[in-house]
């Protein structure tokens, strides 16, 4: 609900755009100019349009000076869908477009596709040539009405702490890749307050209410109340002048911005200053206290929406669409026998109290609760919370389509206005990771199928930005398009664009990297060391890190061509720790295993080694400015006016990449950052090893351990201070000497078995992206079979009788989370015979996997019936292995 960061602060921050305007003046002289004020259409002169104006303004913020090469104007939309016209000879480009986000879209198609060139996150590739390429007139009809932008969550894991530079350029990002309908989260703080001090509320007490900043998104939907807090006011006021800004620049751009709206929640002191108010608690969230909902059929929740819609325009004004969840993670507490009509009353209270305010506003929302609580939101329960609102006024976010399209499982949502989203990441946690083909398909599936019902929009909904820009371009590309990509055709120009040359070495090493990294699931794998030390952790060197190896050394080959370019640079240090991190990863599965056959020499090598690999993999990480834990506190302190409000930030930063709060989150927002690595990670495992070293050859006491772990991670979270950053080295030269330095370890990997490529059948409810054939692939990491809800099975048809006394079962592993399950033989599908019986099983779920031997058993099938998951209701095998009989 968590990626690296650029610098931000004014001291520290880097130039997004790098770019000489000297050559530009040279080459293109005062005819540009002279030309320009001829047409008259040039954003910038006397006759330019509010449209050509604003995108003018991203243009020259992009590309400088050389802006004005670009003619700019209106045109009238295609049945009300925008669209934007392209045209460039003798070094002038002409690009029109039915509103400024399809101007700028329409100018930065041109810059990729036509110049090589890239604007992405942290800093951009960006350096127009001499003289700007000629490019055939094309017309492109957008087929989507709304390009939605952002989740809750980013406003948490990404923005919380950026100042009106860095949101600048977000926007302009924005506008470049076409996004007219962006979330707007800040500032809502002076609102509330405003609204809760006419109810009697003292200013102290506001502030406790509220959490700290890291902490916001989930306050404002109800999930916790105070955590991390007070708010100091000076936030509160600082966010107030951002959001300002913020909605102006995005008015500007003829943006239509999402802002808040009252879904029900209210303040403690609510409760005692009004003794009569009907309040319930919510049923909590991720082991928090519950917090205080608003009976939606007491008076109070129609005035108190209405006037906070109404205080919101006149401190901001308003763009009529409003968002509010209701039961975010959390199901709703209701009498069976009125649950239906008291879902109808909620959804109609919503509804109204955003209408009250404001009688031209549209009520949007998020469909994560019917995807996150598919036990409580059936038919009739969605189409109970839904009825009540006109289906031309409201839209819902299907947030998460590539993990399961709500829309077409809730006839009620497709009713409505509904807008196609991609999720991607969660907690912006910092992993390579990602499924580029069903990120092209599956949203042009959506638009093209007839029953579709309201589908208006496509979206990007990641908790956190900032990570895997590949995914971004790609998913931004797919909004403008009615016909899926050709991937690898697709990839090759993106690398083209990303580092200004097409060479051999560059294509072939994207070729792995797709394969190996971004072929994958909906949810990361790998960095086994950001998660809370336990006693299975590790694995196995995966099938991908040949992959990702042979990929570095590809990109390395062209680094004379491309060595200073950012961008490369970047990607390079990213497919390095991902390397770094397998290689550690499989340094502490063989520490393990020595562990178990007590080879106390080994076990000592190997731990060392493993240790190695962080140091290494911190130092890594530094080279680049995002990439450091100093980057995120420095720009968390920039918001306190004093040294206790600067503090108090720090630890509000440092909490939300380790320890979150609460039983549940700690490790969720994990990030690789340098000073995280050695500061935080490093440590918890020197002690986990002391742990394991102390309890000798007994059973380890794990209750025992979270307990003290968990105390020492609250306390690192409060310390005020960072190590100074270590002088860095050149990342080129600092990946080619960690290339030479880790080889890619010889450990031996288990057998593949025989059920390796056979057959599979399951009993239904697989998620899109995990097939069952990846539960039989040979493969330990990278994809897995996921279905919901349990119980759920799998069968394999090793298609001859076998003479079988092993099975080896690898379920998706979290350090937590254990799974329940039986496993099954038969000669003919018919007859069964158990042989593994798991289903009281309580023991979290192994990293190397559970070995099942039995007595020798004739088989052709072997089914594993999946029982229970004590995370959620989904089930997922990474692999099943069978094993012939050896006498």
């Amino acid at each position: 609900m968590i990626a690296a960061k650029p610098p931000r602060n004014p001291n520290g921050a880097p130039n997004l755009v790098h770019f000489s305007h000297t050559w530009f003046v040279r080459a293109l002289g005062l005819s540009i100019a002279l030309f320009s004020c001829v047409l008259g259409v040039s954003a910038g002169t006397a006759f330019a349009s509010p449209a050509t104006s604003a995108a003018q303004g991203v243009l020259r913020r992009t590309v400088g000076s050389a802006a004005s090469a670009f003619t700019l104007s209106d045109m009238p939309s295609d049945n009300g869908l925008d669209v934007f016209e392209i045209e460039a000879s003798g070094g002038h480009v002409k690009v029109a477009g039915s509103s400024a986000v399809a101007i700028a879209r329409g100018a930065y198609e041109y810059i990729r596709d036509a110049c090589k060139l890239q604007v992405t996150w942290g800093r951009s590739h960006v350096e127009l040539p001499h003289r700007l390429p000629n490019y055939a007139r094309r017309q492109v009809v957008c087929p989507s009405k709304y390009r939605h932008y952002f989740n809750v969550c980013t406003f948490g894991y990404s923005t919380v702490w950026w100042d009106w530079k860095r949101w600048q350029e977000e926007i302009d990002w924005m506008a470049l890749h076409g996004i007219n309908m962006p979330l707007a989260m800040n500032g809502q703080e002076a609102v509330w307050q405003k609204v809760w001090r006419t109810y009697g509320i003292k200013d102290a007490q506001i502030q406790s209410y509220f959490s700290g900043p890291a902490f916001l998104p989930w306050h404002r939907m109800g999930n916790i109340n105070s955590h991390a807090g007070p708010l100091q006011q000076s936030w509160i006021d600082g966010q107030a002048a951002l959001q300002k800004q913020i909605l102006t620049r995005e008015r500007e751009l003829q943006m239509t911005p999402v802002t808040p709206a009252f879904s029900g929640f209210v303040p403690p002191a609510f409760r005692s200053q009004h003794p009569s108010a009907q309040i319930v608690e919510s049923s909590a969230w991720a082991g928090f206290e519950p917090t205080l909902l608003l009976n939606p059929r007491d008076p109070m929740y129609l005035e108190i929406g209405k006037k906070f819609v109404i205080e919101y325009q006149k401190m901001f004004g308003s763009d009529h669409l409003y968002l509010a969840d209701v039961y975010n993670e959390m199901t709703p507490r209701l009498p069976a026998a009125t649950k239906l009509d008291d879902l109808q009353a909620t959804g109609d209270a919503v509804y109204k109290a955003i209408l009250a305010g404001d009688p031209k506003g549209t009520w949007v929302m998020q469909g994560w609760l019917f995807y996150n609580d598919r036990g409580f939101w059936g038919e009739k329960e969605t189409d109970a919370f839904l009825k009540a609102v006109p289906d031309d006024r409201m839209i819902i976010i299907d947030l998460a389509c590539d993990s399961m399209e709500i829309w077409r499982a809730q006839p009620a949502v497709r009713k409505k206005q509904w807008i196609y989203c991609t999720l991607h990441n969660f907690g912006e946690t910092t992993t390579l990771f990602g499924n580029l083909k069903e990120y092209a398909d599956r949203p042009i599936r959506a638009l093209k199928d007839k029953d579709h019902g309201g589908m208006v929009g496509m979206g990007i909904t990641p908790e956190g930005i900032e990570q895997n820009p590949i995914v971004y371009e790609l998913a931004t590309d797919t909004m403008w398009r009615d016909e899926a990509v050709d991937l690898q055709s697709w990839v090759e120009n993106y690398a083209e664009a990303r580092y200004g040359v097409s060479n051999p070495a560059i294509k072939e090493a994207w070729t792995k990297i797709i394969k190996a990294v971004y072929g994958g699931g909906y949810l990361p794998e790998g960095a086994h060391f950001m998660v809370r030390p336990g006693p299975d952790f590790g694995s196995e060197p995966s099938a991908e890190a040949s992959e990702i190896r042979q990929s570095i050394e590809l990109l390395l080959s062209a680094s004379r061509l491309v060595g200073p370019n950012h961008l490369y640079r970047q990607d390079l240090v990213d497919l390095m720790k991902r390397y770094l991190e397998e290689v550690g990863a499989a340094y502490w599965y063989a520490a393990l295993s020595d562990r178990d056959s007590n080879q106390a020499d080994g076990f000592t090598l190997r731990t060392a080694e493993f240790f190695k690999s962080l140091d290494d993999l911190d130092k890594l990480l530094g080279t680049i400015p995002e990439y450091r834990l100093s980057t995120w506190v420095q720009n968390a302190r920039q918001w306190g006016r004093n040294k206790k409000e600067e503090d108090q930030l720090e630890q509000n930063a440092k909490m939300q990449v380790t320890v979150w709060g609460g039983p549940d989150l700690h490790d969720y927002a994990w990030k690789e950052w340098s000073g995280l690595v050695s500061g935080f990670y490093r440590e918890r495992w020197t002690r986990f090893l002391r742990f394991m070293l102390s309890s000798g050859t007994k059973p380890l006491k794990m209750a025992e351990w979270n307990r003290t772990i968990a105390e020492w991670e609250l306390g690192w979270s409060q310390t005020i201070g960072l190590t100074n950053d270590a002088t860095p080295d050149d990342p080129v030269d600092y990946v080619k000497k960690l290339l030479d330095r880790y080889p890619l370890p010889k450990i031996a990997q288990s057998e593949p078995g025989i059920a390796v490529g056979k057959p599979v059948k399951v009993s239904g409810g697989t998620e899109p992206g995990h097939d069952p054939e990846q539960a039989v692939d040979g493969r330990l990491s990278g994809g897995y079979w996921a279905a919901h809800p349990y119980p759920q099975w799998l069968q394999i048809d090793l298609e001859k009788v076998e003479d079988i006394d092993r099975v080896d079962l690898y379920t998706y592993h979290d350090g937590e989370r254990y799974y329940q399950y039986t496993i099954e033989v038969s000669v003919d599908g018919q007859n069964w015979t158990k042989v593994v019986d798991e289903s009281k099983n309580t023991i979290p779920a192994p990293t190397r996997g559970k070995v099942y031997r039995f007595k020798p058993t004739d088989a052709r099938f072997v089914r594993v019936n999946m029982l229970f998951n004590s995370a959620n209701v989904g089930v997922h095998i990474t692999e099943v292995k069978v094993f012939r009989h050896s006498p």
